[in-house]
């Protein structure tokens, strides 16, 4: 057996920070987002809302598209989930000659979660460092902490492949911003922003081919290489028919129906989902699908541990699915 007493412990201890963090990092959104939406109407009523923050995400962030979807994400809820607003909103003031980020409502955010976080005050600190959209999606996965502040020292490369201990594994969990491969560049962006349909098609390729070279970044520069990723949308789903027989596998497009996700993970298959703003996204994501038992399917999330860590069922998962492939070796 591997690992022992201390590190369980350890890894209980770290489950509880990013708890702690998780509920911290909510409130201040929750707060925020009341403030942001009623600045939104009052713009709205002179000239019409403008660009949101968001707008500028690209899928697989997980951050949100429109101020509204904060509420979306948040357990409390709010306006678009039927709730109310807090009763005092915070007020944070940054003098023009103090902000440092384009996007004043992103700044204000961070502003009020560094008052609350630690992680979350160091980033403040030296914001200018960071790209906003690297900063909003820290905002909306307090998983990314540790990636988001090794970004400004980090080698904006792949530094690091697959572990023998995940070749081991049936089907070992890559996440897109993972600091092995995360800051290596992916159009516009990089894999840890905007790279999930790389990452799924490594972790499918991987757990079926036990390719060591089928890397995120290698999926990502083949994707860049051969026209599949389009500026300022993201991943073209023909990556997946083209990467997919470039490994060796045969890949199939399912239709829209349980038995058919369930008949390809029986014949030895692994899927990939494309999925609408809901449970994992608020503007677009890919997920892997691993397995299932009556409980419900078992994913591979690559931008979150913890979504990953959870099953669903085919009712929860059925209205968020845009697209089904099946992947076969």
């Amino acid at each position: 057996m591997r690992g022992g007493t201390n590190s369980r412990q350890a890894a209980a201890r770290r489950a509880e920070r990013l708890k702690r963090r998780k509920q911290k990092m909510r409130r201040w959104m929750y707060l925020f987002a009341g403030t942001a939406l009623l600045t939104a109407c009052m713009i709205s009523l002179g000239k019409g809302l403008g660009k949101t923050l968001a707008e500028r995400h690209r899928p697989g962030t997980g951050a949100p598209d429109t101020v509204a979807a904060f509420y979306e994400e948040m357990d409390t809820g709010g306006p678009a989930a039927g709730g109310e607003l807090p009763e005092e909103l915070p007020v944070v003031n940054v003098d023009d000659t103090e902000r440092l980020l384009q996007d004043e409502e992103l700044e204000k955010a961070l502003a009020l979660l560094a008052k609350e976080d630690e992680t979350a005050a160091a980033i403040y600190a030296d914001r200018q460092l960071y790209p906003e959209e690297l900063l909003a999606a820290f905002l909306g996965n307090p998983e990314m902490a540790d990636f988001v502040m090794g970004y400004p020292a980090a080698e904006k490369k792949a530094v690091g492949g697959f572990t023998q201990e995940e070749a081991e594994e049936e089907f070992p969990l890559f996440l897109q911003w993972d600091s092995r491969w995360g800051y290596a560049p992916y159009g516009e962006s990089n894999i840890g922003i905007a790279g999930c349909a790389p990452t799924c098609l490594s972790m499918v390729i991987f757990s079926l081919t036990k390719n060591m070279e089928a890397t995120p970044d290698k999926l990502g520069e083949y994707s860049m290489r051969n026209g599949h990723y389009v500026e300022g949308i993201g991943t073209a789903w023909t990556l997946f028919d083209a990467a997919g027989a470039e490994y060796g596998l045969t890949v199939r497009e399912l239709g829209l129906d349980e038995e058919e996700i369930k008949n390809c993970l029986d014949g030895g298959g692994m899927v990939i989902l494309s999925m609408r703003p809901g449970d994992f996204t608020t503007s677009g994501h890919f997920i892997v699908v691993r397995g299932y038992d009556a409980a419900g399917f078992y994913v591979n999330d690559p931008n979150s541990m913890e979504r990953s860590g959870m099953q669903w069922s085919y009712e929860k998962l059925k209205y968020q699915i845009k697209n089904i492939w099946g992947f076969y070796s």
